[in-house]
């Protein structure tokens, strides 16, 4: 008995020292994989994470524009190009390249609920044809810069052009509507620089560093004002209009009617779109996309 003691120990000292390394090892593993970026959004809100960090590894910087097709598939501009994802088996999301060759100085995208996708560069306007992935030229347009941005109109055939660093050749406090047929009309004016744009049944929403305005029928109404430490970056609104989303770099918040702010995604920010009956938000410095709510399906707009 005294003799099988000692080796019982030893056996047990092995064990205990394979299971200790074993679980360094673990643990090692678990510290140098990639993590996700941590945030929250508001109980029974459906989430999906699309793009995360390891995904522009290959993609490259991404710029903070980003739009969303009719079936779904997520557009990104990095290194000059326009970049789709597409679903795989598995749930895995691979990317391709959307356009043949980089398009110099390129900004910012948009595309209408047909799948029409227009491009804005240095060059000016520009309609992608995703069937055969070629270029055309739309229109050319002085003074944009690199805060120089497009978004969709509800109205097929219409883009809103905002943004800038300077008001004297650009567009830094104004809002130009662009056509299809090229003609362009400024339908606001603003005091100061204008952040973010969207519209929904014959409303124009467009933001400044700390308010949203409301523009119908050629009355405009002040819809709420943030703390000055809140800059809005992004904005995006429901078809019916009566819902409206906005975002600072760290939080995403929602409007109901008249009620007040509340927010819906902490720790996540970054530009929104509303798109096939969801939301979809693009935190670009955290290289993180997820789809807020159930395409086509239900709300995208918590009870709370």
């Amino acid at each position: 008995m005294k003799s099988t003691a000692p080796g019982i120990r030893i056996r047990r000292r092995k064990r205990l020292l394979g299971l200790a390394t074993l679980g360094l090892a673990v643990l090692a593993w678990a510290w140098l994989r990639p993590s996700p970026v941590p945030f929250s959004a508001v109980k029974g809100l459906p989430v999906r994470v699309i793009l995360t960090p390891p995904h522009f590894r290959e993609i490259g910087d991404p710029a903070s524009d980003f739009e969303v097709s009719p079936d779904g598939s997520v557009l990104v501009l990095a290194k000059g190009a326009v970049l789709a994802t597409r679903h795989e088996r598995g749930g895995r999301v691979s990317v391709v390249r959307l356009v043949n060759d980089p398009i110099p100085g390129l900004k910012s995208l948009a595309i209408d609920p047909e799948g029409a996708l227009v491009t804005l560069s240095r060059e000016g306007l520009k309609q992608v044809h995703t069937s055969d992935r070629s270029v055309v030229s739309l229109a050319s347009i002085p003074g944009i810069d690199s805060h120089t941005h497009l978004s969709q109109s509800s109205v097929h055939g219409r883009v809103y052009l905002y943004g800038g660093d300077s008001d004297e050749n650009g567009f830094r406090s104004k809002i130009v509507s662009i056509s299809s047929d090229g003609r362009t009309e400024e339908v606001v004016k603003a005091s100061s620089a204008i952040t973010a744009v969207c519209d929904a049944r014959g409303t124009l929403y467009f933001s400044t560093d700390n308010e949203i305005f409301a523009l119908r029928q050629n009355e405009l109404r002040l819809v709420i004002r943030v703390p000055a430490a809140s800059r809005i970056i992004s904005l995006a609104a429901e078809p019916e209009g009566e819902v409206v989303f906005f975002s600072t770099a760290d939080n995403i918040y929602v409007l109901r009617g008249l009620g007040p702010a509340v927010e819906m995604v902490k720790g996540l920010g970054g530009t929104l779109r509303f798109r096939n009956g969801a939301l979809y938000a693009f935190d670009a410095p955290r290289r993180v996309l997820v789809r807020l709510g159930s395409p086509n399906g239900e709300s995208t707009v918590p009870s709370i």
